[in-house]
């Protein structure tokens, strides 16, 4: 799978504007274009996410993991998983996950919440994290087929020359 090239600073102005737009017409237009990257773009080919990315495993994560590998979960943390201070959770000791086979999940019933949400679009309040949209660009191909396409929404209109007269 074609991965994304690197983040521009034109992402950067958009991400700006977005900030000033409502949050339910960013949700309403995320939503739309996140429900056709699903149909244009099998994760299934790809699997960078669990390559690159480091999920925050919950309590309840560990326990459902654990117990579908059939381990006691203070096995299983210790054999998979390290505690990091800074996302203050639980995540896989290393890179890339350990469960990845063939691009997808050998685990997949039993996959984290974090991981089961990914790419986090179609939830409320996109707009509080259009940072790791912009820092997920290179990683997700559905990501960057959002991104991409928002950035011509006609919701959106002319935005770079707002922008522009902005700056």
């Amino acid at each position: 799978m074609q991965r994304e090239k690197a983040v521009t600073e034109d992402d950067w102005q958009f991400r700006s504007f977005l900030k000033g737009c409502r949050d339910k017409v960013i949700d309403r237009a995320v939503s739309e274009l996140y429900r056709e990257a699903i149909q244009a773009i099998d994760c299934r080919k790809c699997g960078q996410c669990c390559r690159e990315l480091l999920p925050i495993l919950t309590s309840a994560d560990i326990e459902k993991f654990a117990t579908g590998m059939g381990q006691e979960p203070e096995r299983f943390t210790s054999e998979y998983l390290t505690w990091d201070p800074e996302a203050e959770g639980y995540v896989w000791r290393k890179k890339p996950c350990p469960f990845l086979k063939h691009n997808q999940c050998s685990h997949y019933p039993f996959r984290p919440v974090d991981c089961a949400g990914y790419p986090h679009l179609d939830v409320p309040l996109v707009s509080s994290r259009l940072t790791m949209i912009i820092e997920n660009l290179e990683i997700c191909p559905r990501i960057a087929y959002v991104w991409k396409r928002l950035k011509e929404h006609e919701a959106f209109g002319d935005w770079r020359r707002e922008v522009e007269e902005y700056w």
